[in-house]
């Protein structure tokens, strides 16, 4: 039996997972071929993502084309210079989503859990199947989906293996057919397997028929030694100075010099990176050592001993809270014998909005105090013997800044609503397709017709307020992930701190309260942060956290709205798909090259996903 076999284990008490990744090739190159026989079909050299001399960017191209080093994302200009010969064509939106769901549907086939990664990325989880497959291989499944799909929809996916998405997602890059390197498209990453295949990834070489079992390379991680020595080499040179100072809690800075720096012009007026939020969170016990959130916040000095700038960071344990997911990186590391945690993190915990990282007070030179922040951070990995550093959800500028130093850049995606200069909610219907206008007003209507809903900021928030909005977050957060971040001494010290700036939404029926939403105010945003109800009412989600949130920002003069992290479902109530950062630094190389190029090869995709999305499923009337 070889080592990738679905055959009931019985020297372990719990299979390892079974992951496959499926990932059709050249999917938008492969459909405009399919939909256009005679132009792009005919073509050996094709690029899809917009007309000559537009501003659109390459989705797609023919593995042909991309022996110019064309590349997804790549401005098409670029892309005809390194490939004039090649023929450019729009992207056949409608035909993508139907292939997509095609492929989706035959997937479906094979495994119990499907999950769209993307229009043309999907992961099975096949563990727990061993005795549907008791006698087959997991390449001899891949490759009857590989057929399967093929027979069914006209397209190609290659398919890649392992006991985790990462190394799913490095092994799918191995079982690709090349022109120069042809493959039967299926590559699976046996048990045990996964640390030579991170570091074959890492030198970007070793064709998909190579024993991974039997590879030469030195071993990734080392265990706990491993890990131990920090590599700069990356990083320019920055000179640490006694001025950079660490601190276990936040109130070691204090709030007036901490804010001094969070109050510059140029991000001023984001919540969630003020002194009174942050310190909430420590002085509740939810961002602390006992939670896996150890503080570790930065402070840079100017020459007369005053802050000059900070960083708020977190010792963490674990992966919990952040919204920016790196399990799969974590596990396949340690699958490898690395230890990934502790690890670094610069966010606003358990906050997926962005706002600055890298805060400096108005008079001192921004680029001087990042470079000694981040420096300040690397050595504190150094330090705690941690595996990584990582910033989520930073401002775009200082996002770009990371990766001119060496950082890994992510891009993920959320859903906001922009006002266009609405004069009222109707106005805003009036922007929308008559189909949208009509289910938005039906929505609306069920819900107020049962409840009574109060928007209450300031001091119209009582301590009954909260505890009839911490059992909706408890019902919520019990129901979704187990154990919710947030604890009752938080919610009162944030309306004694910040009342006026939360805006809480609240549905009473019969006298009772029954659900909330939690929103957070910027100067030029909501946020919204949280929701709950302990009884159900259709459409009641959609009005109090959506609905509800564009009409008071309208009538506030609020630029936008942002509804926090995932679902799609909000692009068809106006929120739209909108791109948001992480960058991330890896101290073993073994590890930091393939991360690298997994965030290459995902930021190419979510970029193309989102201008997909917008153009497939706005509900605007001037979209597309």
């Amino acid at each position: 039996m070889s080592p990738s076999s679905f055959a009931t284990p019985t020297e372990r008490s719990a299979p390892p997972r079974r992951i496959l990744l499926a990932d059709a090739d050249a999917f938008f190159a492969a459909v405009a071929r399919l939909v256009d026989p005679e132009g792009a079909g005919r073509a050996r050299l094709l690029i899809v993502g917009g007309a000559p001399g537009s501003r659109g960017v390459v989705c797609s191209a023919s593995y042909e084309a991309r022996q110019f080093g064309v590349r997804s994302a790549m401005p098409i200009s670029r892309a005809l210079k390194l490939c004039p010969d090649a023929l450019c064509v729009p992207v056949p939106h409608v035909a993508c989503s139907r292939k997509s769901r095609e492929i989706a549907a035959v997937l479906e086939r094979f495994a119990p859990v499907v999950e769209c990664a993307s229009i043309d990325e999907w992961y099975l989880d096949l563990t727990g199947t061993e005795r549907l497959y008791a006698d087959r291989t997991a390449e001899d499944v891949a490759l009857a989906i590989r057929a399967a799909v093929l027979a069914e929809t006209g397209l190609t996916v290659s398919l890649g293996g392992g006991t985790s998405r990462l190394v799913a997602k490095l092994a799918v890059e191995l079982a690709k057919s090349k022109p120069d390197r042809p493959t039967s498209g299926v590559f699976v990453v046996p048990d045990g397997g996964e640390g030579p295949v991170i570091v074959f990834a890492r030198a970007g070489q070793g064709p998909a028929d190579h024993r991974l079992d039997r590879a030469r390379s030195r071993p990734v991680g080392g265990g706990a030694g491993g890990l131990r020595q920090l590599d700069l080499r990356g990083l320019p040179a920055v000179s640490l100075k006694p001025a950079v100072h660490l601190h276990r809690r936040i109130s070691e800075i204090g709030r007036a010099d901490w804010d001094a720096c969070a109050a510059n012009p140029a991000y001023a007026g984001n919540p969630f990176i003020g002194f009174d939020f942050l310190d909430s969170l420590e002085v509740s016990d939810c961002a602390v050592e006992r939670t896996g959130w150890g503080p570790q916040h930065l402070s840079v000095e100017d020459e007369q001993g005053r802050v000059a700038a900070v960083m708020p960071l977190y010792l963490k344990s674990h992966s919990q809270g952040e919204y920016v997911f790196d399990h799969g990186w974590a596990e396949a590391y340690q699958r490898a014998g690395g230890r990934y945690y502790p690890k670094l993190l610069s966010a606003a915990p358990f906050t997926p909005a962005t706002g600055a990282r890298l805060l400096a007070r108005p008079d001192v030179d921004a680029d001087a105090a990042r470079a000694m922040l981040l420096g300040g951070a690397l050595a504190v990995c150094d330090k705690f013997g941690a595996s990584s550093l990582h910033v989520n959800f930073p401002l775009p500028e200082e996002w770009r800044w990371m990766g001119a130093q060496g950082l890994a850049l992510r891009e993920g995606q959320q859903y906001h609503w922009e006002n266009r200069g609405y004069s009222g909610f109707e106005d805003f219907l009036a922007a929308l397709s008559s189909g949208r206008r009509k289910t938005i007003r039906r929505e609306r209507r069920d819900a107020q017709a049962e409840v009574e809903i109060c928007c209450l900021t300031g001091a119209e928030i009582t301590e009954a307020h909260w505890d009839a909005f911490f059992a909706f977050y408890m019902d919520t957060g019990s129901r979704k992930w187990g154990r919710p971040y947030l604890n009752r001494r938080f919610f009162s010290l944030l309306g004694e701190r910040m009342a006026a700036r939360v805006l809480l939404v609240m549905a009473r029926r019969r006298g009772r309260w029954i659900a909330g939403a939690l929103n957070l105010i910027g100067d030029d945003c909501l946020f919204g942060r949280n929701w709950g109800c302990v009884e159900d009412v259709p459409f009641l989600h959609f009005e109090l956290c959506y609905y509800q949130a564009i009409e008071w920002a309208i009538g506030r003069g609020l630029a936008r709205v942002e509804a926090g992290a995932q679902g799609q479902h909000k692009i068809a109530r106006g929120y739209l798909p909108k791109a948001v950062y992480s960058a991330h630094w890896i101290a073993d190389e073994a590890l930091r090259t393939p991360v690298e190029q997994f965030v290459l090869r995902e930021r190419a995709g979510v970029e193309a996903e989102m201008e997909w999305l917008a153009e497939e499923y706005s509900p605007f009337r001037h979209a597309g």
